[in-house]
């Protein structure tokens, strides 16, 4: 049992290193191509999102969600829950990016199941469900999401040329 949690520890800190690293190199670049607009064109380009309610507003800020999914095998079959939901908010116009991180046990009201943890709402209905339950908390409209699973998880690892834990 100690030892599969050390696994699981490992696990979500190596996850965690290389999330920051992939955020760090991805994101300058992204940044850079961003156009700048008016505040006449910021009110022109503004948008709603059918599932959600929130408001986007051209040229400025984006949110984008990362998921760590408890599932092995097929991501369009969400029968895990999500470890890790981090939300990267990019500022825009040379203001400082934040990245959110939502505690997997937050418990929240999910429609038709009554009080749950944050994580569950993957569960019962997907990444809809859980975009609608995080701008219910927060108030933050998701743009984009990226998933990663297990096996995604280790392949990124062995991208970056693996990694040696030795366990006692």
């Amino acid at each position: 049992m100690n030892k599969a949690r050390g696994y699981f520890i490992a696990f979500i800190v190596i996850f965690l290193i290389c999330l920051v690293i992939a955020l760090i190199i991805a994101f300058p670049l992204m940044s850079s191509n961003r156009p700048q607009q008016s505040g006449e064109q910021q009110q022109e380009s503004a948008r709603k999102d059918s599932s959600t309610g929130a408001i986007y507003r051209g040229g400025g800020s984006n949110n984008y969600l990362f998921l760590g999914v408890d599932e092995r095998g097929d991501l369009k079959q969400f029968s895990g829950r999500t470890d890790t939901i981090i939300i990267l908010h990019i500022s825009g116009f040379g203001k400082k990016d934040v990245l959110i991180s939502i505690p997997r046990d937050t418990r929240v009201s999910l429609e038709g199941h009554g009080y749950a943890k944050i994580n569950a709402a993957y569960v019962y209905g997907g990444e809809d469900m859980l975009k609608q339950e995080i701008f219910k908390l927060t108030g933050i409209g998701i743009r984009r999401t990226m998933l990663v699973n297990f096996e995604g998880f280790k392949r990124v690892i062995d991208a970056l040329g693996g990694v040696t834990i030795t366990v006692s």
